[in-house]
């Protein structure tokens, strides 16, 4: 939510999945440490939070994780690679949300900016 000197969030720039060609005169050249980093460790966040366990705690999160890693060690990996994996763990909370498809969650903070959820906090 910070605001640059231009008055920019770093969330304004953009989704996620666009990467450094964020770069332009609204991010200053920082999307780096203004967006890509600080919302790809805010995405993680969230899905560890969705799968956590009282019982097991972030055990699922790791499977998960671990599983990536796993399977495109030494490959390169698309953010629909890792949508798939997240599919594959989803936990039974997850899968009732939507449908089996995490397609809600990556369509609004992974493919777009996040703007939706943030309008309607700012509603409540």
């Amino acid at each position: 939510m910070e605001k640059d000197a231009q008055g920019f969030r770093g969330i304004d720039a953009g989704p996620l999945t666009m990467g450094y060609r964020l770069n332009n005169t609204r991010t200053g050249g920082s999307v780096t440490r203004r967006l890509i980093y600080p919302k790809g460790a805010y995405v993680l966040h969230m899905l560890r939070m969705m799968m956590l366990d009282r019982r097991t705690g972030d055990q699922e999160f790791k499977a998960m994780m671990q599983d990536f890693v796993k399977t495109y060690s030494g490959k390169a990996a698309t953010t629909e690679d890792f949508k798939a994996t997240v599919e594959k763990h989803m936990t039974p909370d997850m899968k009732a949300i939507g449908d089996g498809k995490m397609d809600w969650f990556f369509d609004e903070y992974v493919y777009g900016d996040g703007s939706a959820d943030i309008q309607a906090r700012l509603l409540i």
